[in-house]
């Protein structure tokens, strides 16, 4: 005999704010001053609450979502444990939201490049340094802490533009059935502009120029809406738990249930389609008021990009003696001093 599921198309047990439809990440952008000030500053500064230590990723299966309000997890049938597909389901209205700003800190440094620019005459004279570039490679990592899985695909492109406004650009995509960490990396050229430093009198400037990097975390809303058709089928190797069937692919002609209608029923009666007491359905779960069964999940991202430049600048006497014999009387020498500065890159 075979077992099959009947559905009863009714009004949503339960509803939802509609979320923005489109898959671009809207981010506020931190101001380029925060950086200024960071790197200017030279310590590790944070922006808003920094992320707490990662718990370990949840991935809820929509296979188990079914088995649980269909009452098939309890017992096999016909002797046969079963579950359901989840290749024929379609996601719409993904989407990702920050939470908070992002946690910010000093990464490692970039050498760029060294000038020396001689004075060797009697007064002050404007010099300039030569163009540094240097390629420099940017990563984004992100990780789905608390995700949904299927077998069809549910993701979420993201941009670290979308982010942040400076540095070089990196995409990648929040996968949410995913536990691991995905890393996406881009190698940006970094360019260090010409530096017009005023020399004075028989001096030596030595302009060191450094790109600063930056290192940003943050978390995550994702969330998502699916619908469609899920066959039921034998769990693989005929387990129970866990009861996978993602290496199943199906054909919509394939016995099975509506996906939201199968939910709203079994939440609405309050009993699975066995006549059991209806579980509640699992943390992020909820029927949305246009048919759909919705989730909201979270997840966290880490950023490594290139931010300013920082310029230093040495300057010492090249002729000790030829200055002192240059100098107004009763004055000294050039004596040796240091100063740095910040100035923006420019990203190719």
């Amino acid at each position: 005999m075979v077992y099959a599921a009947r559905v009863w198309p009714c009004q949503a047990f339960s509803s939802h704010d509609e979320r923005n439809s489109t898959l671009e990440l809207k981010f506020r952008k931190v101001p380029k001053s925060v950086f200024a000030l960071l790197l200017a500053a030279g310590t590790v500064a944070t922006l808003g609450t920094a992320p707490a230590a990662a718990a370990e990723p949840s991935i809820v299966s929509i296979n188990d979502v079914l088995r649980q309000q269909t009452g098939l997890d309890l017992s096999p049938v016909d002797g046969i444990w079963r579950g359901f597909t989840t290749d024929r389901l379609v996601s719409t209205d993904s989407t990702v939201s920050p939470v908070g700003e992002p946690s910010l800190s000093l990464g490692d440094t970039v050498y760029m490049g060294t000038s020396t620019l001689k004075n060797t005459t009697d007064s002050t004279v404007t010099m300039s340094t030569q163009v540094f570039s240097q390629a420099v490679t940017d990563s984004l990592t992100t990780t789905v802490t608390h995700g949904v899985g299927t077998a069809a695909k549910v993701s979420a492109a993201f941009k670290l533009s979308d982010v942040l406004s400076v540095g070089g650009d990196v995409t990648t995509t929040y996968s949410f059935s995913k536990a691991t960490s995905q890393t996406a990396t881009t190698t940006n050229t970094y360019t260090a502009p010409q530096q017009n430093i005023a020399v004075p009198p028989h001096t030596n400037a030595i302009v060191n120029v450094n790109l600063k990097r930056i290192k940003a975390t943050g978390k995550v809303d994702i969330s998502t809406k699916l619908s469609g058709h899920a066959a039921w089928v034998p769990c693989q190797d005929r387990k129970n738990d866990p009861c996978l069937t993602d290496a199943y692919y199906t054909s919509p002609s394939m016995d099975g249930v509506d996906l939201y209608n199968t939910i709203n029923q079994a939440q609405s009666s309050k009993k699975t389609l066995r006549g059991t007491p209806t579980p509640a359905l699992p943390a992020g779960f909820y029927l949305t008021n246009d048919k759909k069964l919705g989730f909201e999940g979270t997840g966290t991202y880490s950023a490594n990009y290139g931010a300013d430049l920082e310029v230093k600048v040495s300057f010492a006497p090249n002729d000790v003696e030829a200055a002192a014999k240059s100098a107004a009387p009763g004055t000294a020498a050039t004596a040796p001093f240091t100063k740095s500065y910040t100035v923006p890159v420019t990203v190719d």
